[in-house]
């Protein structure tokens, strides 16, 4: 009887840290090929500096392909996508082959960009990496119950951690439409075992309302074994502060949409410090080849200094990233610094950013520019001031400051405000000024660029005596 054909091995034993760049290496040529021979954007781009077949069979190390391969940038996506909707260029398959699409937070001028996902997408986002990244080891397990925090929209960043609870066999506990009290509440009587891809601010809200409410994780959530937290950064009392608090190991996550979900995760050390000012995020390096690079240029930074990440996916199908700028900041610590020993590269937890005029407010992020847009786009308006900060209870507030000329009507503060909100998913509070202009008008002449958005939040939990933390 003839012996079925073998399709393939899976090996089990696990992969030494001498093997990691030749693995890396292998997978980075596939990437490049598969994207080359499918892809319509990749294909026009690459050939315009000298890239083909030959060159990726040649490729030698990352360092050539750095040297050498040319930035994706989310605005050429944008324009590709525009180009040949809704996918663009980019896609490397039948659309017939797609089940799922994420998005960006659609912060660009209302222009979202779209990640197309194929079955494999999928169950690498949501099943095969879920057991073996973060939220496992940070306390996510089968049985569990795991309240979603955050509203699930068409963002992969709220709906891929939803799946990442399915998957792994734990009960989602959908109270994102409560207020944060009833939140807390049903939180206690489900017995909640997990809190995931939670804001760090919105953390502080839960902990700050949980003491006016006279709920004490320690008496009353027992069963919590862990919290991973994910979009915004965090000063290192405040991580104490939370942890003491809430009585269990904090961890944390970095991903994006582009990275589908994870990128970078603590490992089951957590964010405890140990004599480090910060945690460690340990890069996904056999599915992501990283750089972090000096803004602007193809220049790495050293450890210890901060750069742009800039990602490459090694697995994705539907439509890879390849040398994507992020925007991002992170600080590199360099290789296998973590006392863990994990092999790969590592980064500074609760410190990633943004490098240019954007801010994050509610895990969405807004540029400058669209505030901008919005508000100057309003008949009437002169001049405008906003500044971010945080209420008493922990929250996001917006205030906005009008500078309108005298004829303008009494409703341009509501028009503002309602535009506005629809862009930051936040309540703004807008006032008319009453002096003629600004004080710092005058610094735009050709000495300084006027600061008209200042981020002046900080995340701080008070102590049972009142000071804060």
């Amino acid at each position: 009887m003839q012996q079925p054909r073998v399709q393939g091995t899976i090996s089990l034993a696990p992969v030494s840290e001498a093997d990691w760049p030749s693995i890396q290496l292998e997978k980075l040529r596939h990437r490049l090929r598969y994207c080359y021979e499918r892809s319509e954007f990749y294909r026009r781009l690459w050939g315009e500096v000298g890239i083909d077949d030959a060159w990726i069979d040649s490729l030698q190390n990352g360092a050539e392909f750095s040297r050498q391969m040319p930035f994706t940038t989310k605005q050429m996506i944008l324009d590709d996508q525009a180009s040949e909707p809704p996918f663009g260029g980019r896609l490397c398959v039948a659309e017939s082959e797609l089940v799922a699409v994420s998005s960006s937070g659609g912060t660009s001028g209302g222009r979202r960009e779209l990640q197309p996902l194929t079955r494999i997408d999928v169950v690498r986002a949501s099943r095969a990496r879920t057991a073996f990244a973060g939220c496992w080891t940070a306390g996510l397990r089968p049985g569990g119950v795991v309240p979603v925090l955050f509203p699930v929209g068409p963002a992969g960043g709220t709906w891929f951690p939803l799946d990442w609870i399915k998957q792994v066999g734990a009960r989602p506990l959908m109270v994102m439409q409560l207020p944060t009290r009833e939140k807390l509440e049903e939180m206690v009587t489900h017995r909640a075992t997990f809190l995931g891809h939670v804001l760090p601010s919105y953390l502080n809200v839960l902990a700050i309302e949980a003491r006016n409410a006279g709920i004490d994780p320690r008496r009353d959530l027992t069963s919590l074994a862990g919290i991973m937290l994910a979009g915004e950064s965090y000063p290192v009392a405040w991580l104490e502060a939370m942890s003491d608090f809430w009585g269990v190991p904090i961890h944390e996550n970095y991903g994006s949409t582009q990275a589908t979900g994870h990128h970078a995760w603590t490992c089951e050390r957590g964010l405890a410090a140990d004599g480090r000012q910060r945690g460690v995020l340990h890069v996904d390096e056999l599915s992501f080849y990283t750089e972090v690079l000096r803004p602007g240029t193809s220049q790495p930074v050293q450890p210890g200094e901060r750069g742009e990440l800039v990602i490459t996916t090694l697995d994705a199908v539907a439509a890879p990233y390849m040398r994507y700028r992020t925007g991002d900041s992170a600080v590199y610590l360099g290789e296998s610094v973590c006392p863990c020993g994990r092999a790969g590269a590592c980064i500074e937890a609760g410190t990633i950013g943004r490098i240019d005029d954007q801010v994050k407010i509610k895990g969405n992020v807004v540029t400058f520019t669209a505030i901008e847009s919005i508000v100057f786009e309003t008949p009437g308006v002169k001049d405008f001031r906003m500044r971010i900060g945080t209420s008493a209870d922990g929250r996001t507030k917006v205030g906005l400051t009008l500078w309108v000329s005298g004829h303008s009507d009494r409703s341009i503060e509501k028009d503002v405000a309602t535009r506005l909100h629809g862009l930051m998913n936040v309540s703004i509070d807008v006032a008319r000024a009453r002096e003629s202009q600004p004080a710092d008008a005058n610094d735009s002449a050709a000495y300084k660029k006027v600061q008209r958005i200042a981020d002046a939040r900080r995340i701080e939990f008070p102590d049972r005596d009142g000071a804060r933390r």
